[in-house]
């Protein structure tokens, strides 16, 4: 897909003389700059979750065993968790 970015004039002359000393185009630098700064991004947070599945030093909530994503889910809902 072709589109125009509006680049500094020192950045693009920066960049220019970089590709040309790695013997690679333009065009190879913006995408593997672009796929590193998208790739090492830390994941979007949708919403905090409550947690109702441990209780402090007594364990598990009453009614919560390990990997009831179910049950957790029912669990909130029941307590009026909103999305």
């Amino acid at each position: 897909m072709r589109t125009t970015v509006d680049l500094p004039d020192p950045l693009l002359r920066r960049a220019r003389r970089y590709v040309k000393a790695r013997g690679m185009t333009l065009r190879e630098l913006l995408e593997r700059a672009l796929r590193e700064v998208l790739d090492n991004e830390a994941p979007e947070v949708g919403y905090p979750l409550e947690d109702a599945a441990f209780s402090g030093e007594l364990g598990f909530a009453p009614g919560a065993t390990h990997g009831d994503v179910p049950g957790a889910i029912q669990r909130m809902n029941e307590t009026g968790f909103e999305r």
